[in-house]
């Protein structure tokens, strides 16, 4: 690969983040908190198989395409489910520890992979990296549905994430 190739293999995902992350809440919103995130590990599990079978840099870009839609379905259901979880008292308490999440994972990256790495290459990052979010997965399953907000769309958001788009959307193009 190029230098210019991994620099997208390594980008995409912040592309993905700059482009998507305005309408991204809303399209959450709508669909559901809980299936946004169940969808997100769905989607991130296949991003994260995908490069195993990746043998040319088109197949890998398209499997960090995935993984960006997981990583923007994850990160924007999480920190409204997390509240819809915890006591009121709890809530600044609970955000700043949500707010530390990328800064956390960085840290345990770079004290787990270069062994795993060592143990399993790259490829068994990518099943860690798989079976990780599948664990996840089952157990967002098990929150209590009286605890969580509607999960099913609802004709009036869905009716208002249409003009909302379209607001943002005319922001974007004057900005």
């Amino acid at each position: 690969m190029s230098p210019v190739q991994q620099a997208w293999v390594l980008s995409i995902i912040g592309i993905v983040g700059a482009v998507a992350g305005t309408f991204a809440g809303v399209v959450c919103q709508a669909a559901g908190l809980q299936r946004t995130l169940l969808f997100g590990l769905v989607i991130g599990i296949v991003g994260a198989v995908l490069p195993l079978f990746a043998n040319r840099y088109d197949l890998l870009l398209m499997a960090r395409l995935v993984e960006s839609v997981a990583h923007m379905a994850i990160v924007v259901a999480v920190p409204t489910l997390i509240l819809s979880l915890c006591a009121a008292k709890d809530k600044p308490r609970v955000m700043a520890v949500w707010s530390c999440y990328f800064t956390v994972t960085f840290i345990l990256a770079a004290l787990c992979l270069p062994s795993l790495l060592e143990m399993s290459g790259w490829r068994g990052i990518a099943a860690s990296h798989a079976a990780l979010m599948l664990v996840v997965g089952l157990l967002c399953l098990g929150i209590p549905k009286s605890k969580l907000q509607p999960s099913t769309p609802q004709r009036t958001v869905a009716l208002s994430t249409k003009s909302l788009l379209h607001a943002q959307w005319r922001l974007l193009r004057q900005g």
